[in-house]
Parts: C-alpha cells; sequence; structure tokens
C-alpha cells in the first residue's frame, strides 16, 4: 500500500508540474483546442490507473506468477480471484487478483489509446497535436510490449525497470496530447 500511495503521489506532483509547464510552454493552446480532448483525459486516468495498479503487483511480487501471456494458467479469467475474506482485499493483497486486474487495465487503456489515436486522425490534428498523438500511440505499444516480456522473463530486472519507466513515458506522452 505504502508503495502504491508513493508511487500515486510521484505521478500526480510529476502531471501536475509537467502540465504547468506545458500551459507555460504552449499558451494560448487551450483557447485554440479542437480534437478528442475528453478522450485523451480519460485515456490519462485510464493510464493513471493501470501504473497504481502495477505500483499492487509490485509490491507483492504477483508479477512472479503466471508468467505466460495471454492465459493465465491456461485460462483468459484464472482460478482463485476471490479466495480471500472479505472479497475486496483480493484486489489489493490476492496475487492472482492483482495480476489479473492489471492485465485487463492495460489492455482496456490499450485499446482506448488506439481509439484516441484513431479519433485524433479522424480530427485530422496537425503539427505537435499531431506529433503528440503518434507519439502516444507509439509509447503504448511499446509498454505493453515490455509488460509481455517482462511477465514472460519472469520479471528480468532491466525489462522490469524498463517497464516502470515506460510507464512515466506512456503518462508523459498521454498529458502532452
Amino acid at each position: 500500500y505504502r508503495l502504491t500511495a508513493h508511487l500515486a503521489l510521484a505521478f500526480l506532483v510529476y502531471g501536475y508540474m509537467l502540465w504547468v509547464a506545458l500551459g507555460l510552454l504552449f499558451a494560448g493552446g487551450a483557447a485554440a483546442r479542437r480534437g478528442p480532448h475528453g478522450l485523451a483525459m480519460a485515456v490519462t486516468a485510464m493510464a493513471a490507473l493501470t501504473v497504481m495498479s502495477g505500483g499492487l503487483v509490485a509490491g507483492i511480487d504477483a508479477g512472479f506468477i503466471y508468467n505466460t501471456f495471454p492465459l493465465m494458467d491456461g485460462r483468459l479469467v484464472p482460478d482463485g480471484l476471490f479466495e480471500m475474506e472479505p472479497a475486496a482485499i483480493n484486489a489489493f493483497e490476492n496475487a492472482t487478483m492483482v495480476q489479473f486486474n492489471h492485465r485487463v487495465l492495460a489492455i482496456a487503456t490499450a485499446l482506448a489509446a488506439v481509439g484516441l489515436w484513431l479519433a485524433s486522425r479522424r480530427n485530422r490534428l496537425e503539427g505537435r497535436a499531431r506529433l503528440a498523438a503518434n507519439t502516444m500511440l507509439t509509447v503504448v505499444i511499446l509498454q505493453v510490449a515490455l509488460g509481455i516480456a517482462t511477465l514472460l522473463t519472469v520479471v528480468a530486472v532491466p525489462l522490469a525497470a524498463a517497464h516502470q519507466a515506460g510507464a512515466m513515458v506512456v503518462f508523459t506522452a498521454l498529458l502532452w496530447l
């Protein structure tokens, strides 16, 4: 819990500082805003939630089990998701459910990011906005690949560290967009 709380606070502080810096660098951008702004905010929130679930994975070493993808113990939905009592504690302390939740959130966030990229294409964003959208999609794809590779290698430290850093890069790209 402390690891995830620390991670959440770090992302909050970083995100606010980046938001202010981008606002100062690109003053007047809000008045000229067009495109899928609401969707971008929603995907950013989803990414932040996925990062926090990743903090739970790291905090209880849940990445060391079910080292296959997309199946967990040969199933899309593994057994043992609700082994603990009370049931609510499973989302935070049951390694099976914690890893399952992180996978589901990551996949949902990646699909939402693809939807955001497609919406940005339909809105024919130009210049920095188009670059931000393309960058966001690229780093999301790389982050998913790093996450899967980290899992398949039973949490090889260099890949795990790159996956953790990648979370910040995805968050940065989404805030930029």
